[in-house]
């Protein structure tokens, strides 16, 4: 460099850090200089000997740097500073103490520190920890702390000696020798604890003084007396009692138990079940087992238990055992009934109910139905219902009083006439009501209820007393021209006129009244009326014509009898006038209705309705006992009638009463009203008492009120909300009835408590007090905690149970600790940190510059804390975290300042690039860099690259592509086609999925073509006429048809593990095999094309295998895609699945030649499906819902969700959903009978018909309904039948029959021929056959068999077991129980076919052998069976005399015969042939086939049938039904 000016070169001068040497310039740089021991340098790779180069020297940990740290190279080639040392500050050894031990530990490494027994020194920041060894204490610091300048810090350490102090007496116990109880007590003593008789000691039985504070080996609190003898007491016999009327339960007594204990302290006592009061306690019908409970203060606890027994003698309660009336019958048959069945309950609550006859087909006659009642106490009770059956018919009606009675029957009917006494008569009717003789008819119907009634009155036929009307009252209206309306005179005149005329009717006697007169304009509406104190208004006597309006009303007795209905009426002045609407009624005495001109007295029963001047009976609960009366009276309170037209009170019956209700009863009030029906509720006796659960607090009611949830009642018939009371789950539930604890239902009445921890009772109430047995000392006050108790104590005693005094009386400051040494003389032990004769010293450990750095000095339990400042480690802050030598030669230590001081503060630092241990791996960018939606990061040695998924792009992946679009090739051009690289690597799973859609019926076509190296169809989907599968050459043809012109959704997938592959269309597998290619690897660095067939890799197309049409959504995988992936590829319109090596959104980008992209039709909502006949379809969320009319479904269930849309925006499925009639299918046969009917469809019926000598029980006929099904169930027909039988003990059954049965119960007969199979239960042995048949006869062959348990099992090995017989073999649960000891015998059977002869058992005996059987399996034959008329064999069945179980026959008719139902019978296992369901009829040669004008003679056309017939020709001619059901016989053609 120059210096301005420079005119020379000898202005030049070299730059700082150079020096001229020889006429240039040198560097200079500073020797190396050698590194103090125990040092090291904090950077050494920028360590620089250059001019300003600087390098950093520490000295390692315990060791203190003399010098500067830092040297700096000079100008003048020499280091700042010379002569750097590391010097060791260190402190003298230290001895433990006497009795001692002492560990110590270098603070800065953590580490312990080893004395060197030569080296008498201890390095700075050493700490040693100091303790006392054979029951010494230690007096002095716990802890000293070598520091600068070499010292320890604390104080001295010495281990020191202290007695025991004497034990306190124990309770219920013992201590020797007596000494251990008096004074200080020495090191080593040993006392020994014993307890009394029934305590037993908890804890070490010897305590030995082990010195140290004064303490035992053991604190007394550790060894207690406990007693373990629970409490004594003897619980009371077994009780038995009975149930109270009408309960379930009964009530015992007994007195309780004594209860004694050998600690003389309190005892708790409970019971289970919950039983607050024995007296009144409800124990349910049976055993019920009562537990008492004792507990001592010690929580011994001891039980006893009994048993009360309640015993049921009460017999089941029958209500309303009532015969009901007869039923009618129009013919000699009988009839199918029903009848209201008796009330059966019984206290127990369980009843079982047996009935001789069910409710069907009874004949004529009195037949007893027995109602058996059974509790499970075999208690019995029985009803007999006397069931009458009767012939219609109607009885003539007998004379009543004051009249007589004329009857005549005809034709199932009977009509009476009533004729009544002079002066006596029929309350029926009004004169104009009825016609002469029609009043006193009384007609009886047989095929109605039996009862003579008229044609318009419900009053049984009764003549009573008439009298002549008192007055006859009428009125009408009559109509009169008038010239003027307004002229008052001339109006009067003409009604004077009307009344005078009219007054002749009843000869001058009459009262009448035309006061309603009127008159009115012709020309208007306008109306005059009259009054009597009319004036004339003088503008207005102009003349009004009009017409005069003269209503009359007229009371009195008639003279004329002609004055009904319209009328001429002669008036004075030669005019005659028209009476309209004349009409007349009686005036009747009180009591008495009007008929015929008189007056009839209302009967008994009935009461006069004056607004209606009729006789009406008296309604329901009311009724009359006197003649002629115009109200009835009402029955008394809570009376009624079950019947109108009540005569007497004791026609009013009782209502149900409180605690019962009635039922609905329904009445035809008249015969004349045949549909008015009336429902009345029921009477007594006709009541049910209110199950168990419900009230009635009313009269009359029809049901009885539930009881709440969770509430019963103890008997049936409670009569108020108050007989309620909670059952045992609701007292558990709601009530909290266990305090603490749990509630356990045991029965409806009964619970029991599970008590939480520390509490016991009955109930849980009582809480354990473990204070109880007095466990504490010196007047210790107890108290009772959740898992013991804690004495307080009183002053200077100490300890669990208070049982240790304090004799020391020096108080030690500081919480010092008062002991007393050997001489017992006080003295303090102080804690940590202090000294003095008291502890009233706090020793102080913090001195100036102790700690480094600017460091805080702490002082800490008897040492110093250094609080280092951020970057500074060690005991006294004076490290940095290098100084510890943390990193590798490698690496670069670099420390860090942080918010906290610790030695992992340090950075190991490798060359720019690099990281590792050794500094030899190359940093990956990629972990700080961010590669969006799925991207993968590539990382390289300076920079990164995100590789994108398919469907996005961008240097980050961030950009969304476009999948919405559709490739369409349309040319049979090769130059057309996507063109991809290769596989990456080798791959041994494929699935290629895409949507695609062609018309071509041309070309092959292929969709997709891989070609590497080795295989020119390494991978490829080709000929969609029959798609064909190539996997490295090897290919498989399948039948899947592409070339429709329909959008197909296909999937192709292959696994080299077997070879397997699947083909997938519209997400369903239609493909799969094995074999293609396995164990090959498909592989990679090939071309992979779509729409042209390589023929070597990247090309040599065929235009005969480009593919023609449309594609969408082609994707392919490194992987075998499961079904579920398929399907969300198929469906998938979110861009949520593609390929992981060819995605659709980059095909887009690889288009070679003239592919046109389209806008995609995809994801697009459906066209509106079209119309269903007999339905309906609407469409929701891209979804069509169908539904059909009723009686029609859908014709499938797959659309019972609904059709979807298809991502191809077409409905699902190219077949159209439709509505078609429901099909319940054929409805079954049914046992003894046949069904009549060959149409199945919705509200089709079927007919049911019985076989002879068998009666139908339930509905003939069947319908098919809308859920497919028939309703109501199918009708029985029962005829001769074995009785039912008892199921024997520990046996299990099984029922052979050609018909089909239930599951067994023991009430169930059974056809003749039915056969039960008997299997005796493991551990049992069987006595009897195994096999009942019920004979022709309606009986058993034998009595079921019993099972007998064994009395033990042998032991025999199951390996050699009896061989089975020749079509046999070994029941296998037989053969497990033997094998799992539970059995002693195998049994064995006979395959299907076979029947088994001998005895099928073989047992284990006592010495290890098994019995041989004596079993034979014979083949089940049936006899030839009895042809039934009309009906034949075929030839090969004729010559046959046996035939094998399961044989078939099937019959066939002779000539002129069809067969009629099933021709076919089967061999059973019973050995016999199943029923003949059909029969040969006759054949039909249906009416003869002639002219309209041909007369037919004859009504049968059956085969063998002659019929004549006679033509228009006039000829006759006889023709005959022949065997093929045509007739033969000559006729002309005018036939």
């Amino acid at each position: 460099m120059t210096i301005y000016p420079a005119f020379s070169i000898d202005d030049c001068k070299c730059k700082e850090g150079y020096i001229s040497k020889e006429g240039g310039c040198e560097e200079i740089t500073c020797p190396d200089f050698a590194m103090p021991e125990n040092s090291y340098l904090i950077d050494s790779i920028n360590c620089s000997n250059k001019v300003n180069g600087v390098c950093e020297i520490r000295c390692e940990v315990g060791y203190d740097l003399i010098g500067e740290s830092k040297l700096v190279c000079q100008n003048n080639g020499m280091w700042s500073y010379t002569g750097l040392r590391c010097k060791a500050q260190k402190c003298n050894k230290l001895e433990p103490p006497k009795d001692g031990i002492m560990d110590c530990i270098d603070t800065n490494t953590g580490k312990d520190y080893l004395f060197d027994k030569e080296n008498m020194q201890v390095p700075i920041d050493v700490t040693c920890s100091f303790r006392c060894k054979n029951g010494k204490i230690l007096i002095g610091s716990e802890k000293r702390t070598c520091i600068p300048p070499g010292k320890w810090d604390g104080i001295k350490s010495l281990c020191k000696h202290i007695k025991c102090n004497k034990l306190p007496e124990i309770k219920y116990g013992t201590i020797s020798p007596p000494s251990c109880l008096d004074g200080k007590q020495e090191v080593g003593k040993v006392c020994k604890i014993s307890c009394e008789e029934g305590f037993k000691l908890r804890g070490p039985a010897e305590k030995r003084c082990v010195g140290g504070y004064g303490k035992w080996d053991s604190d007394f609190s550790t060894s207690i007396c406990i007693d373990t003898e629970p409490p004594k007491m003897a619980c009371p016999d077994n009780r038995i009692g009975t149930t109270l009327p009408g309960k379930m339960f009964g009530h015992v007594f007994w007195k309780e138990p004594v209860v004694t204990d050998n600690s003389g302290l309190n005892i708790s006592i409970w019971l289970k079940p919950a039983i607050t009061n024995i007296a009144s306690f409800k124990f349910q019908i049976g055993t019920t087992e009562v537990a008492y409970y004792a507990q001592d203060a010690f929580q011994n606890r001891a039980q006893c238990s009994f048993k009360v027994i309640i015993k049921d003698e009460e017999p089941p309660t029958i209500e309303g055992c009532i015969d009901p009336p007869p039923f009618l019958t129009t013919g000699s048959e009988g009839v199918n009934i029903t009848w209201d069945e008796p009330h059966i309950f019984d206290n127990s609550q369980k009843v079982q109910v047996e009935k001789s006859r069910e409710f069907g087909y009874f004949e004529k006659g009195t037949t007893t139905v027995v109602y058996t009642a059974k509790d499970p106490s075999h208690n019995r009770n029985i009803c007999r219902l006397n069931i009458t059956v009767e012939e219609s018919a109607c009885e003539a009606l007998a004379d009543p009083e004051n009249g007589q009675s004329d009857c005549t029957g005809n034709n199932g009917h009977m009509r009476c006439i009533v004729t009544c006494d002079e002066g006596y008569g029929i309350p029926i009717g009004q004169p104009e009501e009825v016609s002469d003789g029609a009043d006193n008819n009384f007609v009886c119907e047989t095929n109605n209820d039996l009862i003579m009634y008229a044609n318009d009155d419900p009053l049984y036929p009764e003549c009573t007393v008439t009298v002549v009307p008192e007055d006859e009252f009428g009125e009408g209206e009559i109509y009169l021209d008038v010239d003027d309306c307004n002229d008052e005179k001339e109006l009067n005149e003409k009604i004077k006129k009307v009344a005078l005329s009219l007054n002749g009717y009843c000869g001058g006697g009459c009262d009448i009244d035309t006061s309603l007169s009127n008159c009115y304009d012709e020309d208007s509406t306008k109306l005059f009326k009259r009054s009597i104190n009319y004036q004339p208004v003088p503008h207005r006597n102009k003349k009004q014509k009009g017409k005069l309006n003269v209503k009359f009303q007229v009371r009195g007795r008639y003279v004329n009898e002609n004055g009904i209905g319209n009328l001429t009426l002669r008036l004075p002045g030669g005019y005659n006038a028209t009476i309209r609407h004349f009409e007349k009624k009686f005036i009747c005495p009180r009591g008495f209705a009007p008929r015929k001109n008189r007056c009839v007295q209302c009967p008994k029963g009935s009461f006069l309705n004056i607004t209606r001047s009729k006789c009406q009976s008296c309604d329901f609960g009311q009724y009359n006992d006197k003649l002629g009366q115009e109200s009835c009276t009402v029955c008394p309170l809570h009376y009624s009638t079950m019947k109108i037209h009540s005569k007497k009170i004791a026609d009013c019956k009782g209502e149900c009463p409180p605690g019962s209700h009635a039922r609905r009863k329904r009445f035809r009030p008249s015969k004349s009203r045949p549909n008015e029906v009336i429902e009345r509720l029921t009477l007594q006796p006709n009541c049910r008492s209110c199950a168990i659960g419900f009230y009635q607090s009313q009269y009359g009611q029809l049901r009885c009120i539930a009881c709440p949830s969770g509430y019963t009642t103890f008997a049936v018939g409670a009569r108020d909300s108050t007989q309620c009371v909670a059952t045992a789950k609701e007292m558990c539930r709601v009530h909290g009835i266990c305090g603490y604890g749990l509630c356990i239902e045991i029965n409806e009445y009964q619970y029991s408590c599970n008590c939480f921890q520390n509490y016991i009772g009955t109930n849980c109430e009582i809480r354990v007090n473990y204070c109880d047995s007095n466990p504490c000392y010196n007047g210790g006050t107890c108290s009772n905690e959740d898992k013991g108790f804690k004495c307080k104590c009183r002053y200077r005693f100490r300890g669990k149970y208070c049982e240790e005094e304090d004799e020391c009386n020096r108080t030690c400051l500081n919480g010092g600790k008062c002991v007393q040494d050997d001489s017992g003389s006080p003295m303090c032990i102080c804690s940590p940190g202090y000294t003095g004769k008291v502890c009233e010293t706090k020793i102080k450990h913090c001195k100036s510059d102790l700690c480094s750095n600017s460091s805080k000095c702490v002082e800490e339990y008897d040492t110093f804390k250094c609080q280092c400042v951020p970057g500074f480690v060690g005991r006294r802050c004076n490290l940095l975290p290098c100084d510890f030598r943390p990193c590798s030669e490698q690496r670069r230590c670099i420390n860090l300042i942080g918010n906290s001081s610790s030695i992992n503060n340090y950075r190991c630092l490798c060359p720019d690039g690099y990281t590792g241990e050794d500094c030899n791996e190359l940093i990956d960018a990629c972990k700080s860099s961010t590669c969006f939606n799925g991207g993968l990061c590539i990382n390289y040695v300076y920079y990164y690259k995100c590789e994108c998924p398919g469907l996005y792009t961008g240097p980050h992946c961030e950009h969304k592509k476009s999948t919405n679009y559709i490739l369409s090739f349309e040319q049979y051009e090769t130059h057309n086609y996507v063109k991809l690289d290769g596989f990456r690597g080798n791959i041994s799973e494929v699935t290629a999925c895409m949507w695609m859609y062609t018309p071509d019926n041309f070309n092959y076509g292929t969709l997709i073509s891989y070609a590497n190296r080795k295989f020119d169809n390494a991978f490829a989907l080709t000929d969609y006429t029959g798609l064909v599968i190539y996997i490295n050459n090897n290919y498989v043809v399948t039948d899947v048809l592409l070339n429709d012109a329909v959008w197909h959704h296909i999937c192709v997938t292959w696994n080299s593990v077997n070879g397997s592959y699947k083909v997938y269309l519209e997400g369903n597998l239609v493909k799969s095999g094995d074999d293609l290619s396995s164990g090959t690897v498909i592989e990679g660095l090939g071309s992979m094309v779509i729409g042209q067939d390589q023929d070597a890799m990247g090309g040599k197309f065929s235009q005969s295998e480009t593919f023609i049409g449309k594609m969408a959504y082609v994707d392919i995988w490194s992987k075998s895609l499961p079904e579920e992936d398929i399907q969300k590829h198929f469906n998938d319109c979110n861009d949520s699945i593609f390929g992981d090596v060819y995605a659709w959104p980059k095909m887009q980008d690889n288009i070679k030649g003239n592919i046109k992209i389209e806008n995609s039709t995809f994801c697009l909502k459906c066209p509106q499906p079209r119309d269903v006949p007999n339905g309906y379809v609407h469409v929701l969320n891209n979804v069509a819902h169908y539904s059909c009319r009723k009686g029609f479904q859908l014709s499938s269930a797959r659309y019972s969700e609904g059709r979807r849309c298809t991502k191809a925006s077409k409905w699902e499925d190219n077949i159209e959903p439709y509505c078609r009639r429901i099909y319940c299918g054929y409805p079954g046969h049914i046992r003894n009978g046949y069904p009549l009917g060959n149409k199945f469809y919705f509200r089709d019926k079927v007919t049911y018909r019985c076989y002879e000598g068998f009666n139908m029980i339930g509905d003939e006929s069947v319908t098919c309904m809308e859920d497919n099904k028939w309703y109501p169930s199918r009708p029985k027909c029962i005829g001769l039948q074995c009785p039912p039988f008892q199921k024997p003990a520990l046996s299990e059954i099984e029922i052979l029959s050609d018909q089909s049965y239930e599951n067994y119960n023991e009430n169930v007969t059974f056809d003749v021929g039915t056969q039960i199979e008997f299997t005796c239960n493991p551990k049992t042995n069987m006595t009897g056959q195994n096999i009942m048949t019920c004979l022709e006869d309606g009986t058993w062959d034998i009595q079921p068999p019993k099972c007998i348990p064994e009395k033990s099992v042998p032991s025999c090995p199951v390996d050699k077991v009896p061989p089975p017989p020749e079509n046999g073999v070994v029941v296998q649960e037989s053969l497990y129980s033997v094998g799992n000891g539970s059995g002693s015998a195998v049994a064995y059977t006979c395959n299907q076919g076979y029947r088994l002869q001998g005895t099928n058992i073989s047992t284990c005996i006592t010495d290890g052998y098994w019995t041989v059987p004596n079993i034979s399996c014979e083949a089940i034959t049936c006899e030839k069976p009895q042809v039934p008329k009309n009906v034949m064999l075929t030839d090969e069945q004729r010559v046959l005399n046996k035939f094998k179980f399961g044989h078939v026959l099937t019959f066939k008719c002779e000539d002129g015969y069809t067969i009629f139902g099933n021709g076919s019978i089967r061999c059973l296992q019973t050995g016999k042939w199943t029923r003949m369901q059909g029969r040969c009829i006759k054949k039909s040669c249906r009416k003869p086939n002639v002219s309209s004008k041909t007369v037919v003679q004859g009504k049968s056309y059956l085969y063998g049938d002659k019929v004549k017939i006679k033509c228009p020709s006039g000829s006759t001619y006889d023709l005959t039904c022949n065997k093929q059901g045509i007739w033969e016989g000559k006729k002309d053609s005018t036939c």
